[in-house]
């Protein structure tokens, strides 16, 4: 078993260009965690799950966090 639940039934993963976040979409919410470097453990970032409108798909990330 995995280390966090998403919502919903999971509909897209993707970890953000820093690795230092992932993000999974499931039909209505993305839920957010924080990636430790060292652990690999994941933390519910604040404000999570964010609204993901009607029927989201799948999630992509842009940029770099520094």
């Amino acid at each position: 078993m995995l280390p966090f639940s998403a919502t919903g039934a999971s509909r897209g993963v993707a970890v953000d260009p820093s690795g230092k976040f992932l993000y999974i979409a499931d039909s209505v919410f993305v839920d957010g965690d924080s990636i430790n470097a060292t652990t690999g453990a994941l933390k519910v970032l604040s404000g999570s799950p964010y609204s993901a409108g009607s029927g989201p798909l799948d999630v992509a990330v842009a940029g770099t966090i520094k």
